[in-house]
């Protein structure tokens, strides 16, 4: 398991911002469909989440996994969403902490990933390789009142259709027009 263990501390999610997806097919190279329940659910992403995936083989797949929530909606002041996004930043700011939290709950071989710049106001991203599940990227972002995570799974030894960073400025992108309108 590589990315449930960050939403310990994550209230109340939801997948869109004025009811507008953060992502969809349209955005996706040809190939990718709609992710079946049991594998949104094998995304091990808090809440509803949103996912996608392009069939390599019958054995092998690329699988895009999204989720995100507002600050504001899972608090009842501004101070206390302020709080929770101050919390959220510290944890960005300093992915150490976090691959340390993971190691506490027995995930290993975690790599903390430098290529988010220009991702959110700020960002932090994880890789792991696991032998029966493939290799997991993920990106935890924060834009405005969004905590935005984005999951990019595929086969060792490949590399994905759609990296981690494209996947994750798209819904960057789209977080950004929805705040907006």
């Amino acid at each position: 398991m590589l990315c449930g263990w960050f939403w310990i501390i994550a209230p109340l999610p939801v997948l869109a911002t004025n009811n507008q997806a953060l992502l969809t097919i349209e955005d996706l190279p040809t190939g990718f469909m709609a992710a079946s329940a049991s594998e949104v659910e094998s995304c091990q992403m808090a809440g509803k989440v949103i996912a996608f995936v392009l069939e390599h083989d019958q054995t092998q797949a690329e699988k895009i996994c999204v989720s995100s929530f507002s600050i504001a909606a899972a608090t009842e002041t501004p101070e206390q969403a302020a709080a929770i996004r101050q919390i959220y930043d510290a944890l960005l700011q300093n992915p150490q902490n976090l691959t340390e939290q993971a190691r506490a709950m027995g995930v290993e071989d975690i790599q903390i990933l430098d290529s988010l710049q220009g991702i959110g106001e700020v960002a932090a991203g994880f890789s792991k390789v696991e032998p029966a599940i493939g290799k997991t990227d993920v990106a935890i972002f924060r834009r405005g009142d969004r905590i935005n995570s984005v999951l990019v799974r595929y086969p060792v030894g490949y590399e994905p259709i759609l990296p981690l960073k494209a996947v994750a400025r798209k819904v960057d992108q789209q977080t950004r027009q929805n705040s907006a309108s």
